[in-house]
């Protein structure tokens, strides 16, 4: 495969520094295994983790405090 395919990329940006996170293809694999191994638990997780924010952002705008 191309290089290029694998080209880092940055994940997260805080303030004016980038962090910059590279994965080998193993690592890569490894984190799909997992997550194929124990997707019911880890989708759960991801859909309680996203009402929660739905309701913290209700919380939020119903406070009036929009900064």
């Amino acid at each position: 495969m191309p290089r290029e395919l694998f080209a880092p990329r940055p994940l997260l940006i805080f303030g004016s520094s980038v962090l910059r996170h590279y994965l080998s293809l193993a690592q890569v694999h490894a984190a799909l295994a997992y997550y194929h191994a124990n997707q019911d638990g880890m989708d759960a997780q991801m859909e309680a983790d996203e009402a929660e924010c739905d309701r913290l952002e209700q919380v939020h705008r119903e406070s009036g405090n929009h900064a």
